[in-house]
């Protein structure tokens, strides 16, 4: 069994919490929006979907903070 220094336990755990943030929005994404395939075939249409996606993904994130800091959170 290989031993890790902590050193490379640190970098490991640091490289976690980034994956998780980034993944995160996907995953709001493909979760509420039903973005969970890909249609190679029209390119410029997927870039559009996904812009608008993301822009609505952001406005549902700022109604749950809004709604969260009226509860006192």
């Amino acid at each position: 069994m290989k031993q890790i220094s902590l050193a490379a336990a640190g970098d490991f755990e640091l490289k976690s919490r980034i994956r998780a943030k980034v993944k995160h929005p996907f995953r709001v994404l493909k979760r509420q929006f039903g973005f969970t395939k890909v249609r190679y075939w029209g390119l410029a249409k997927n870039m559009a979907q996904l812009a608008e996606q993301f822009a609505e993904s952001a406005k549902l994130e700022a109604e749950i903070r809004k709604n969260l800091a009226g509860l006192g959170y």
